[in-house]
């Protein structure tokens, strides 16, 4: 298992595949093309930090399309630059998720969320003051913080 810091040179390193990175940090101002290049790039990732890419923010968003990028994912954590939306992710594609961080989101219902059997800690700040939120019984959640 390995680890990147994706700071600099983001588009000589896209253009390169890593299998046995497990682990990725990004942390830019360079712009990054899109998710699919990421995925393309890291098609192993587990856990995925994202914080303080003022550009990423602006053309990026974490959705449905993203959770389905990154099949393996089990750690996801963002800071408030990048915005997180539920609307539509299919619960499979989070199957692996245990660790959940989020800055932002922009979600309304994140039931999505409470139907995840391996989510142990999910933590998330709302933009919107009215929220569904519901868990299932197999819900592996211990920890919540919104």
């Amino acid at each position: 298992m390995s680890k990147v810091l994706l700071s600099f040179g983001i588009a000589e390193k896209l253009q390169h595949i890593y299998p046995d990175v497990e682990k990725l940090t990004i942390d830019t101002d360079d712009e990054i093309v899109s998710w699919p290049e990421v995925a393309k790039a890291f098609p192993n990732v587990k856990a995925i930090k994202i914080r303080e890419v003022a550009k990423i923010a602006e053309q990026r968003t974490i959705d449905s399309d993203f959770f389905t990028l990154f099949p393996a994912l089990e750690s996801l954590i963002t800071d408030e630059v990048v915005d997180t939306d539920f609307t539509n992710v299919n619960p499979n594609t989070l199957s692996h998720l245990s660790e959940l961080s989020i800055g932002r989101s922009s979600s309304s219902d994140l039931s999505v969320l409470g139907e995840l059997p391996n989510l142990k800690t999910l933590t998330i700040t709302i933009k919107n003051k009215a929220l569904r939120f519901y868990t299932q019984a197999n819900s592996g959640l211990e920890k919540v913080k919104l």
